[in-house]
């Protein structure tokens, strides 16, 4: 019996097997065919080239150069008070007093002194020999300094000048003299709420007085009443013309006291 039922099962699957393989309907069944899969070309990239840079014109690049020429070190700080050293006209710097090296008889005939007075006007020299006498028969003596409207110099920016007398390179107690006339200076402009001030090199050049002796006397001056009136003010500027001037003043500019 067991035997028979083998026997049906084994033909029933072949009978399945056969309709599997005749398909629906007696047409062959359809058997996938796995294709060769061909890969895409890979799409070839080209990379980006960047255009040349533009080149400037000369007259740009001159303007850089000079940007890059004028821009300098950063300037140095004595409490909120900026020092600068610049080369320059001292008749052109946008600031509230430029200080003249003066004669005692306030008389504006050369140097620094002539400059100013012919960028201020005429009016500059009747205002100084309208000034009164201070001491020893002299507008202005040795060490001292005085007050002055700044005229036609207004028109730049330059609020009032500052008129200092320096000692010459023979005069006894020259040291002290310099250093008198710089804090002199300073106190007057203080006094009329100047807050920023330029500077020429006090008693050199015609006055006699070495330069490399009157810088670090200047410097020294300059921080020491800095120091002590912090806040007073924003800056101190020091202008030199000639590039020798300006030399001699970075040479010894690390004698600034800054804090």
């Amino acid at each position: 019996m067991k035997f028979l039922q083998a026997i049906v099962s084994i033909m029933v699957f072949l009978s399945i097997g056969s309709v599997v393989a005749r398909g629906v309907g007696g047409q062959p069944a359809a058997v996938p065919v796995q294709q060769d899969v061909q890969p895409s070309p890979l799409k070839k990239i080209t990379p980006a080239i960047p255009a040349p840079a533009e080149k400037l014109p000369p007259e740009d690049i001159k303007k850089v150069q000079h940007v890059k020429k004028t821009n300098g070190p950063r300037p140095r700080r004595i409490n909120r008070t900026r020092i600068t050293i610049v080369q320059g006209d001292i008749t052109q710097q946008k600031v509230d007093a430029i200080v003249n090296a003066v004669n005692e008889d306030l008389s504006h005939g050369g140097g620094v002194a002539a400059a100013i007075a012919k960028a201020a006007g005429p009016e500059l020299q009747k205002y100084s020999h309208a000034m009164p006498i201070m001491s020893g028969g002299k507008r202005c003596p040795t060490g001292k300094a005085v007050i002055t409207p700044a005229f036609n110099l207004e028109k730049v920016g330059v609020k009032k000048i500052v008129h200092a007398t320096g000692p010459r390179g023979d005069t006894p107690n020259k040291e002290q003299l310099l250093r008198d006339a710089y804090l002199n200076s300073l106190q007057v402009a203080q006094d009329n709420g100047l807050k920023s001030i330029a500077f020429p090199a006090i008693s050199t050049a015609i006055f006699g007085y070495d330069i490399n002796e009157a810088t670090p006397v200047a410097f020294a001056a300059v921080s020491d009443f800095v120091k002590t009136h912090p806040g007073v003010f924003n800056e101190v500027r020091f202008v030199l013309y000639s590039d020798k001037d300006l030399a001699v003043y970075k040479k010894y500019e690390n004698m600034l006291r800054v804090k």
